[in-house]
């Protein structure tokens, strides 16, 4: 057996842990894996993996129990962890106060809970620990205090998570195209339970009841969710019956970088893009806003063409998974918390019509102004290609859809459409597919030239960025790096803006592109 094969082993060992202690399955594991590791790493042969494994499970399971019933009692008392255990004067105290504090002391991870039983309980000095266990004296503290604080959080909440009083809410978004149903967007939209369902198994799996009891609800609502999120794919289930998420999850300042490191490298960029983007034809025919908006398009094109060159020298872009019902997809939740809206940002997505004509619509929201985020708050709601068919038809000289005429008023809110003395017109660029595909090529040789420029600042960027993915997650590897360049085609279209390259507007520009 091998280091690899180890890791392939681990999910299967983690359900044997569960089994054998619910309370400790994650330390058990834990101990596990450093036995093998340290045994492989020795050179010990080992040839029948499940076996081993299984044993050595055995064994380190009697070592934590041995550990745990040979340890006093430990209570919280003005801020410090004291050793006591009750004698015949103290009966009075509430027994099942030490049993509370004994059973969560138990269920903290093992590199806390090592230090707190040396230090609290056995009396042991710091230096002395930091001896024993071959580390500085600096973490020891460092453990002590982050073990204390993990303890009051586990016997102020008790079982409920902060999940259970303040929900997270999950933006889902995907590599790939959906599935017929609407999958993976239809499991999570409007259900805030489905959400923190996959926010509660993200870091381990877990039963229903750990699950409920995370959510502080009751467990018959959580296994129907769960049912579906296991057969839409964005959750698995082990044969054990413990539930994982599939999906990489973060929080959306996480998944959008070092922002300022980002924007330092853009200010350095921005010159020599700007030489390279002066030698791509533009249509002259078009209006000033029109194409000012269009070169908004083409650099962000540009510089996501050059950053997706240089990402894949470092980071093998994943196969994605065949899903149910046609889909083809791997999904990313982000969590939505504060962030600063000038790089809240989506797109630009892309929308085929096949009838009327053909052509397509580039949607790209952005702080440059409100595209298809919108569409959904007009007064009569409309869909991205409904948007879509009303740039189109009213590109063309067709007569819209009523139902779209009627919002109107919104897209000119949006600085979209605009009314003249010959009646309603667009104001974003509409280019026929020849200037489109010219666009294109011209757009691909600058970026090629661009990434060689790129190449070197944005690996230590991307380098510099690492995220600890669980193992449970669909392509895992591919997400250790995710967004590390996230807004930097953003910073670059700002530079353009800031320094006088582009003539646009800050929410008055709107970035939608349609080619007929």
């Amino acid at each position: 057996m091998t280091e690899k094969d180890l890791e392939n082993y681990y999910m299967e060992l983690l359900e044997l842990a569960h089994r054998a202690m619910p309370d400790d399955a994650e330390d058990l594991a834990s101990e596990v894996v450093l036995s093998a590791l340290a045994d492989i790493r020795a050179g010990k042969q080992i040839e029948n993996p499940r076996g081993y494994l299984k044993t050595l499970l055995s064994r380190r399971k009697n070592d934590i129990l041995r550990r745990k019933y040979r340890d006093s009692c430990v209570v919280w008392d003005d801020g410090s962890l004291l050793s006591l255990v009750p004698d015949k004067k103290s009966r009075e105290y509430d027994e099942a106060e030490y049993s509370r504090v004994r059973r969560e002391l138990s269920r903290l991870n093992l590199i806390y809970r090592e230090v707190l039983v040396r230090f609290y309980i056995r009396g042991e000095s710091i230096d002395s620990i930091a001896s024993a266990l071959g580390i500085p004296v600096g973490t020891v503290k460092r453990r002590l205090s982050s073990g204390r604080e993990r303890l009051r959080e586990r016997l102020v909440m008790q079982k409920n998570s902060e999940l259970s009083y303040s929900p997270k809410n999950l933006s889902v978004s995907i590599f790939g195209e959906e599935n017929r149903n609407g999958e993976p967007f239809s499991l999570v939209n409007n259900s805030l339970l489905a959400q923190n369902i996959l926010v509660a198994a993200y870091e381990k799996p877990l039963g229903v009841s750990e699950i409920a009891d995370s959510l502080g609800v009751p467990a018959p609502y959580v296994e129907s969710e769960l049912e579906r999120l296991t057969t839409g794919e964005l959750m698995g289930r082990t044969p054990g019956g413990l539930y994982y998420t599939r999906a990489f999850v973060c929080d959306v300042s996480e998944s959008r970088g070092d922002i300022p490191a980002e924007e330092e490298l853009a200010g350095q960029l921005a010159k020599p893009l700007f030489e390279l983007f002066s030698r791509i034809s533009l249509p002259e025919r078009l209006e000033e806003k029109p194409l000012e908006t269009l070169k908004l398009f083409a650099l962000n094109k540009l510089a996501v063409s050059a950053i997706n060159s240089v990402e894949s020298e470092i980071v093998r872009f994943p196969e994605l998974p065949e899903r149910p019902n046609g889909g083809k997809w791997l999904a990313i939740c982000t969590i939505m918390s504060a962030a600063d809206p000038k790089y809240s940002c989506s797109g630009p997505a892309y929308s085929q019509r096949a009838g009327n004509g053909g052509g397509f619509v580039a949607d790209f929201q952005s702080v440059f102004g409100d595209t298809h985020w919108a569409y959904g708050s007009f007064a009569h709601p409309l869909r991205l290609w409904d948007a879509r068919d009303f740039y189109l038809d009213l590109a063309s000289g067709r007569t819209p859809d009523q139902y779209a005429l009627e919002d109107v008023p919104d897209f000119e809110r949006l600085h979209i459409v605009r009314r003249t003395d010959e009646g309603l017109k667009l104001d974003i660029p509409v280019l026929t597919k020849d200037e489109y595909e010219r666009l294109n090529a011209d757009c691909a040789t600058a970026s090629a030239e661009f990434a060689k420029i790129l190449a070197e600042p944005l690996k230590k960027l991307i380098e510099a960025r690492k995220f600890d993915v669980p193992r449970t997650v669909d392509e895992r590897e591919y997400f250790v790096h995710y967004g590390a360049a996230r807004i930097l085609p953003l910073a670059l279209m700002l530079e353009a803006v800031g320094t006088g390259f582009v003539k646009a507007e800050l929410g008055k520009t709107p970035i939608i592109v349609a080619v007929l």
